[in-house]
């Protein structure tokens, strides 16, 4: 019984990554992100907080690929958004139109946490280290 016990807790410990959060795969992470409407809770471009920006705005991913960006029953864009598995990591990509608010979420970003009903991502981009929070409503 002891033995089980130890085995057990040694795949929890083994089963988790340093911030305390399950590694999920891309599978996972559109899974989550088409379960409900999401909002920005944290959105940093070089050093600067823009989460004000997106303050009341909620994003609906569609399972087709498709993303829309809601203030109550108005609705601001649509764009597109994808994940994939590259380079050992899940990837998000995200492509609004040309509306200039969310011309700052376009671009692809690596998945750096997804607890439960919430997601953390950091731009790929050589440039500046941009991160972005989205919470599920």
């Amino acid at each position: 019984m002891n033995r089980l016990f130890t085995l057990f807790i040694c795949l929890i410990l083994i089963s988790c990554t340093e911030d305390g959060q399950s590694p999920r795969s891309d599978e996972n992470l559109f899974d989550t992100l088409t379960e409900g409407q999401w909002q920005v809770t944290f959105f940093e471009v070089n050093g600067q907080d823009q989460a004000n920006n997106f303050e009341g705005i909620n994003f609906n991913f569609i399972p087709n690929g498709q993303v829309e960006a809601y203030r109550g029953t108005q609705l601001l864009d649509e764009g597109s958004w994808s994940t994939r598995r590259e380079n050992g990591r899940a990837e998000f990509e995200l492509s609004f139109s040309d509306n200039p608010l969310f011309e700052s979420l376009n671009g692809e970003w690596y998945q750096i946490v997804l607890g439960f009903g919430r997601v953390t991502f950091r731009e790929i981009s050589d440039e500046s280290e941009n991160r972005i929070t989205l919470e599920q409503l």
